[in-house]
């Protein structure tokens, strides 16, 4: 059950949500549970000495060196600007390398089909609400719809939308190397090109823009990776959980929350809203659903 606060800052954001073109969201716990590249790891054999766990182990201890060493000497360590906050996601790029690059060198996913990364679509678990607004959307033709993510692999995402929805789907997100049918264990892109940081996510949406037209565009994301694209959006929703609204507020943006703060004539001026879920971005879409 929606807040009346909520119920109320529905009706009147709706007229800002009439003026979006673009759809452009994160996937991992943004439209996901949980993250899903975990997934990509069912096959590794029990025996095995390089499971999740060891590369996770990688992850961490890079970034425990990162934050721990090397960034209090930076002079953008308090990212309390958007300067400061690109600098610091460029200088993540190593970090968010470190455990893919240790299974590329391992050749993990070497043998893979592609038909085996796209099965993972059904341990895929969405949070409440997005079945519902993307069906929704899909039957307005003018409305584009795309997914940027960090993920390291865009096939299972696709045949998500493609099982449940019958829907084609326009994904960024990295790719593993495919000869014919089978992966090769090596990445399809360069880690140069790859998209690992909020830097390399703004790069993207900065792309895309070009291609596609400026047009008006909300993103929606969780996490510090995604608070550059939500930034450069013309309206940014962070789903609640993440590290996305602190870490906006640090730079010293306004970020309204959508069950606790009132906004009346203040609601052409705010930039970012936070949601508990899916329902919400639904029915500030198109209000009438909340009767349905």
């Amino acid at each position: 059950m929606k807040s009346p606060i909520a119920l109320h800052n529905y009706l009147i954001l709706s007229h800002r949500l009439n003026q979006i073109s673009r759809y452009v969201s994160d996937w991992d716990e943004t439209i996901t549970a949980q993250d899903t590249i975990p997934l990509l790891f069912r096959w590794v054999p029990d025996d095995s000495p390089y499971k999740l766990s060891y590369f996770y182990k990688i992850y961490m201890d890079s970034y425990q060196d990162y934050i721990t060493r090397q960034l209090p000497s930076k002079p953008y360590r308090a990212r309390d600007s958007i300067a400061n906050e690109i600098a610091y996601q460029k200088d993540m790029k190593a970090v968010e390398l470190s455990s893919f690059e240790a299974c590329i060198r391992l050749d993990i996913f070497r043998g893979l089909t592609k038909q085996q990364l796209e099965s993972l679509y059904t341990d895929v678990c969405v949070k409440p609400g997005f079945p519902e607004f993307y069906s929704k959307l899909i039957c307005r033709k003018e409305l584009q719809f795309g997914i940027l993510s960090v993920n390291w692999s865009s096939l299972f995402i696709k045949k998500y939308f493609k099982e449940t929805f019958g829907s084609e789907v326009l994904v960024s997100a990295n790719e593993l190397s495919f000869d014919s049918n089978i992966c090769t264990g090596k990445s399809a892109v360069d880690s140069v090109n790859s998209i690992r940081t909020g830097y390399d996510k703004l790069v993207q949406i900065k792309l895309k823009n070009d291609h596609l037209g400026r047009g008006k565009f909300v993103y929606i994301g969780d996490s510090s990776t995604d608070v550059l694209a939500l930034i450069y959006s013309d309206l940014g929703i962070i789903m609640k959980g993440g590290s996305a609204a602190k870490q906006l507020r640090q730079m010293g943006f306004r970020v309204a929350d959508i069950n606790s703060d009132v906004l009346d004539n203040d609601a052409d001026s705010i930039k970012f809203v936070q949601i508990d879920d899916w329902f919400d971005i639904l029915y500030m879409m198109e209000p009438k659903f909340l009767n349905q």
